[in-house]
């Protein structure tokens, strides 16, 4: 799976949701319109990067995001590390790619 439908906003009572697994890219923006989401699974996917606009980091019902075995980039990595939220991201420990460890 790579894409939700939109209508599952619609679901307003919705506190969990699991997308791990799958073939995402990066979040999907149905995700960020759920108000009483509390806990999002979206480990083992190829997320690579998170669209910072859309997500709500002081959303005030959110407790964990489990982004662990995603292929996040550097700076995606850096932001969600530094991050100051009130909920818990989970991330993998970054692996450098081959051609970031070259000295010149």
């Amino acid at each position: 799976m790579a894409k939700l439908p939109d209508e599952l906003s619609d679901l307003s009572s919705l506190e969990r949701l699991d997308i791990s697994h799958n073939s995402f890219l990066t979040l999907p923006s149905v995700v960020f319109k759920m108000k009483k989401l509390k806990i999002l699974n979206a480990n083992t996917n190829k997320i690579f990067e998170i669209d910072f606009d859309h997500l709500d980091l002081g959303n005030n019902s959110l407790q964990s995001v489990d982004l662990r075995f995603n292929p996040l980039t550097g700076i995606c990595y850096d932001i969600l590390k530094a991050a100051k939220v009130n909920f818990k991201i989970e991330v993998s420990d970054r692996q450098k790619e081959e051609w970031e460890d070259l000295d010149i």
